[in-house]
């Protein structure tokens, strides 16, 4: 599942997903995939 799927799977649950902690979360994953230079899902083997 990817990132923004299950961010939108919380918030359905629990009827809130604070906005900072979504931002953040995304630009961790973009930081990651600039020092990997790749997609973090193919890094780790995953489907989008």
């Amino acid at each position: 599942m990817n990132i923004v799927d299950r961010m939108n799977d919380v918030r359905m649950r629990y009827g809130t997903y604070d906005l900072n902690k979504w931002n953040t979360n995304l630009a961790l994953k973009d930081y990651f995939e600039q020092k990997m230079g790749k997609d973090l899902y193919e890094a780790v083997g995953t489907h989008k």
